[in-house]
């Protein structure tokens, strides 16, 4: 072979070489701005009993920012929130809990913290990890404003079928017990109504654990009012279970006993009949 035809040998050789190494340098490329541009950012540690001050200063070193989100209970005059625009909900029993909204690239953490005053750093936990993080209305479904529209349409819809199938009974209030319970991060309210129904008496959840319909605190649908003694209820439901003696935490979070029941009602709906 002669001198020419080698040269033009090799030089097809690295062109070759080069073409087929282009695609993976490409593909080496994108990679490595996806890496830049999305993916989990890393969650900050912090010493529990920090000044809670102090921590707001290290998440925002660090490239977090704090966030308002629309379903956030205004901070109003309590001091322990104070010139913090990212309180989203601050308890006024036990410890006294707030929590607090953070975000960066996809991901938004409620941060912990507890006591009056100058509060201290408790916990901090991923709410949630998506596109746009900041449209997001409740930190705890991570839904945006369209999404919780089309839930809560949905959730009446499903309110509305479950009335259709539901049994009911009609009865009048003779209690409303009320109490606090808390799962290590935040204290929160519990409330029920106990009715009479001919020489039976029911407990019926009204808002807390208990309630029918989904995981976590929820409200009962009522129409009128019905957690006042003497009024005249009626209660749509979907069972009623064994009640049992229970020792639980009243409003000011000392234990009472509750004695047992005729049943605990599982209500959909509790609506006021006027007379």
């Amino acid at each position: 072979m002669g001198v020419a035809m080698k040269t033009l040998f090799l030089l097809a050789s690295v062109m070759v070489v080069l073409f087929l190494a282009a695609p993976n340098k490409v593909e080496a490329q994108k990679k490595t701005t996806s890496k830049i541009t999305t993916g989990k950012p890393a969650l900050p540690k912090f010493q529990k009993g920090t000044l809670y001050r102090t921590i707001r200063k290290k998440l925002m070193t660090l490239g977090w920012q704090p966030v308002t989100l629309p379903t956030a209970t205004p901070c109003g005059d309590d001091e322990r929130c104070q010139g913090f625009p990212e309180v989203y909900f601050c308890s006024g029993v036990g410890r006294a809990v707030c929590q607090y909204i953070w975000t960066k690239k996809d991901t938004l953490i409620m941060v912990y913290a507890l006591w009056e005053g100058d509060q201290l750093y408790d916990s901090l936990v991923v709410s949630c990890q998506r596109p746009y993080p900041t449209q997001i209305v409740d930190p705890y479904t991570c839904r945006s404003e369209s999404e919780q529209k089309r839930a809560e349409e949905q959730k009446i819809r499903s309110e509305n079928a479950k009335d259709a199938q539901t049994s009911s009974m009609v009865g009048r209030v003779i209690d409303t017990p009320t109490g606090v319970y808390g799962d290590g991060q935040l204290i929160l309210f519990w409330t029920a109504i106990v009715i009479e129904v001919g020489n039976r008496k029911y407990y019926v959840p009204t808002l807390g654990k208990g309630v029918v319909g989904l995981k976590g605190v929820l409200a009962v649908k009522t129409v009128g009012t019905i957690d006042e003694v003497g009024r005249t209820v009626q209660i749509f439901y979907t069972k009623i279970v064994p009640s049992s003696r229970t020792t639980r935490l009243n409003v000011e979070g000392k234990l009472t006993v509750y004695d047992s029941y005729d049943g605990e009602i599982r209500a959909t709906k509790i609506v006021e009949v006027k007379k």
